[in-house]
């Protein structure tokens, strides 16, 4: 027979059910001959037999953990891995015992497949117990299909590494396996399939929240009300007697379990502290979003619309979650400046679930009055114990003392007992999940374009972060600077070696201080050919161009980290391009932005003389390029502000979330 099994896992799926340094020693021992000498019976049973004498068989329908390996260990072990890596080749060729079978091709299939019966077999009827106990509290699953299914639970994320096989389901949990988090996936896909929504999608499993009107609305009401009171008096007016409004609505959303509006009202009190103390991270129209946010997921929330409120409100997401044992890759880092304070972030991606989570430290001001730290030096600095900040950033992590927080912040335990080590990473993500690895720009844009809005997405933390594999020739079409912006803009193209389908995206990057190579670096690295560029790791969007993508590593040979990196200047002798002219659509959206901005600033009751002719002339610049609906409501705050409608706030808001929307949709 042939194990279909078996030639479905790629090494990025045996990865993530063993770890990726099995995966690189058993494919350098096959490369290199010493591979085992494989049989399979007439029961599918595969046997490998390697040169030290240790014999592994792979029987179908047992766990890879639990074949019977005589070198006795009772993990996933490298015997195993590489009989799994080997079949594929074996099969094929003039060592198989049968006709050589093609390869299952990649197929889109769902998880709903599996019976009550089959997941009991799995996961035994403890196990069931707990995943019916999920099911009664109701949960919200987020689905991703394809080859690989995904379900993003709450806590944790189940992927389905082969067509119809529980047995190579894997969990990012302590369990791993076989646990009930599994279940409750499988259910999902097959509610989603029963009402006939396909993934992706977001799905509300089980029971509805319970007692929404005393529990939920009012401190939801609360925190609006908050929101009014900053816009009515406006961020210049405010100070230390708002403090006491802000603790009430904070403590009423915590006691509620509204976790995404409660991270709202913290961010928003951080905004205006930061105005206060003249931060230059302060940006209004950040203000603007976040007070549009609260208002869309409340009316989400009380509306019953399309997206489960659980998922709006974040009721069912854990603040904090330990992590027992975590093994994580870096996709690079970023340094911001507050004025004289510096923040790294360094991007680890999980390779078993393809989330991103970010870890940081703030440099405070030096305490003389040298100059501040950028980022090549402060890459020698330490991130977190003994752990410098460009180790981590060009390596890989494995840690038994970690928290990975709600909006994906990772912390990083800092005692004696700690049990944290970093290793040089060589950059081979190619092991990484198709949820974070691109390989077709068409599917990364119908992803980007299947979204919920970002007002009521999860509020996490480099939820967008991507990383694209470049054929092996003629990935860099195009690398130009742009100097009166001071922007090096890059076009790539890739190719999916699957599909056959063939795109472009632009690589953008502006100047910044912080990493004074930052374009050099990008600029060699994309023009080198010997040895040419790999992998470009970053946060992904629409703009003006079509797809783009900012850049935190690009990998040729060794991880290369723009901010860190120190390179001579390059980027002078680039081609040059003109100065970008803004198309009147995007002109009249930015106008129609500055309106809201001033009015939040100096705040309803104290507005500047000559608002009422700007939201005027901003209104019929939106009217002139067809946005009817955003012309209508800054017709309505003008109308509102005139009269001393009483509703002003409630007004503002509207516009402000309409704004938001159309703002997001602009360039896709």
């Amino acid at each position: 027979m042939s194990r279909a099994d078996l030639l479905a896992l790629t090494p990025a799926s045996v990865a993530a059910l063993a770890n990726l340094g099995l995966v690189k020693r058993a494919q350098r021992e096959i490369e290199s001959g010493k591979g085992p000498e494989l049989d399979e019976d007439d029961a599918g049973v595969v046997t490998g037999r390697f040169e030290d004498g240790v014999v592994t068989k792979l029987p179908p329908g047992v766990l890879l953990r639990d074949a019977p390996c005589t070198c006795g260990s009772t993990a996933v072990c490298r015997h195993r891995v590489a009989i799994v890596l080997a079949y594929p080749a074996w099969h094929a060729g003039p060592g198989a015992k049968r006709e050589p079978a093609p390869a299952p091709p990649v197929e889109a299939w769902s998880p709903s497949c599996f019976t009550d019966e089959q997941l009991t077999a799995l996961v035994g009827k403890r196990v069931m117990t707990r995943a019916q106990t999920i099911l009664r509290a109701g949960t919200v699953v987020e689905l991703e299909g394809g080859a690989a299914p995904v379900a993003r639970l709450p806590t944790c994320a189940v992927r389905f590494h082969v067509p119809r096989d529980l047995g190579y389901a894997r969990c990012d949990c302590q369990a791993a396996l076989a646990c009930e988090h599994v279940v409750v996936a499988a259910w999902a896909f097959r509610q989603a399939d029963a009402a006939g929504t396909p993934a992706p999608c977001t799905i509300e499993l089980g029971a509805k929240p319970a007692g929404t009107t005393a529990g939920r609305d009012a401190p939801l009401d609360e925190a609006l009300r908050l929101a009014e009171h900053v816009i009515v008096e406006g961020v210049a007016h405010l100070g230390d007697a708002d403090k006491q409004r802000f603790a009430g609505a904070r403590a009423s959303l915590s006691k509620a379990g509204l976790l995404w509006p409660g991270t709202l009202v913290d961010d928003l009190e951080i905004a205006l502290e930061a105005y206060r103390a003249r931060s230059a991270r302060y940006r209004t129209s950040e203000v603007v979003s976040l007070l549009a946010s609260l208002e869309a997921r409340a009316r989400a929330a009380k509306s019953g619309a399309a997206l489960p409120s659980r998922f709006v409100l974040g009721s069912d997401e854990a603040r904090e979650t330990l992590l027992d044992h975590v093994r994580l890759m870096s996709l690079g880092a970023r340094i911001e400046a507050d004025g004289d304070r510096r923040e790294a972030s360094v991007y680890l991606a999980d390779p078993d679930s393809g989330v991103v989570l970010v870890a940081s430290r703030a440099f405070p001001p030096p305490a003389s009055d040298g100059e501040p730290e950028e980022g090549p030096a402060l890459a020698r600095r330490a991130l977190t114990g003994r752990v410098t900040l460009g180790a981590l950033a060009r390596g890989q992590l494995v840690t038994r003392t970690a928290k990975r927080h709600a909006n994906h912040t990772l912390t990083l335990g800092t005692t004696r007992t700690a049990q944290t080590s970093v290793a040089p990473s060589s950059g081979d993500w190619d092991c990484l999940p198709a949820n974070l690895l691109v390989r077709d720009l068409d599917a990364l844009a119908e992803d980007l374009r299947s979204r919920p809005p970002r007002l009521l997405r999860p509020r996490t933390l480099a939820a967008q972060m991507k990383v694209l594999a470049l054929p092996p020739e003629g990935a860099v079409l195009e690398v130009a600077y742009r100097p009166g912006d001071q922007e090096l803009i890059a076009v790539l193209g890739l190719t999916d070696p699957t599909t056959g389908n063939t795109g472009r995206i632009h690589l953008v990057r502006r100047h910044s201080r912080t990493g004074p190579s930052a374009l050099d670096a990008i600029a060699k690295a994309l023009q080198s050919t010997t040895p040419a560029p790999r992998f470009v790791a970053g946060d992904v969007r629409f703009g003006p161009r079509g797809l783009e993508i900012d850049p935190t590593a690009i990998v040729t040979d060794r991880v290369i980290v723009p901010d860190l990196e120190t390179e001579p200047p390059m980027v002078e002798s680039l081609p040059l391009l003109a100065p970008r002219k803004e198309p009147p659509f995007h002109a009249a959206i930015a106008l129609a932005a500055t309106l809201l901005e001033e009015a939040l600033h100096d705040g309803l009751a104290h507005l500047r003389v000559g608002f009422i002719d700007r939201a005027l002339h901003a209104a019929g610049v939106l009217g002139a390029v067809g946005l009817g609906g955003a012309q209508r409501r800054v017709l309505a705050l003008r109308e509102a502000v005139s009269s001393g409608n009483a509703d002003a706030a409630r007004i503002w808001l509207d516009a402000a979330v309409r704004l938001e929307l159309t703002r997001d949709t602009a360039f896709a």
